[in-house]
């Protein structure tokens, strides 16, 4: 049986530059957004379709309000909220 020795060395990792990290955000956006229908303001009330069985399954995105996003949790209605930005804030 081989034995290993500890050597001390800690492994190490290196961090995305913000360019790679603007990069990366911009193609997570990108995928989710080309994966799901745009409701625009009426994602709120197409959420709360979905959720009680009122309209077919579906990933959508949109817009919403502070307080509307906060009413959709307070029903159990998971969301997430992504910033959305243009390319100029992505450069």
């Amino acid at each position: 049986m081989a034995t290993q020795r500890a050597t001390g060395a800690q492994p190490t990792t290196m961090m995305p530059t913000q360019t790679q990290m603007n990069g990366l955000y911009r193609q997570l956006l990108n995928t989710l957004l080309a994966g799901s229908e745009n409701v625009g303001t009426s994602f709120a009330e197409e959420a709360r379709k979905i959720h009680y069985n009122e309209a077919p399954e579906r990933t959508i995105h949109g817009q919403t309000t502070p307080e509307e996003r906060e009413a959709l949790h307070d029903e159990g209605i998971l969301v997430v909220s992504l910033p959305a930005v243009s390319d100029d804030d992505l450069n």
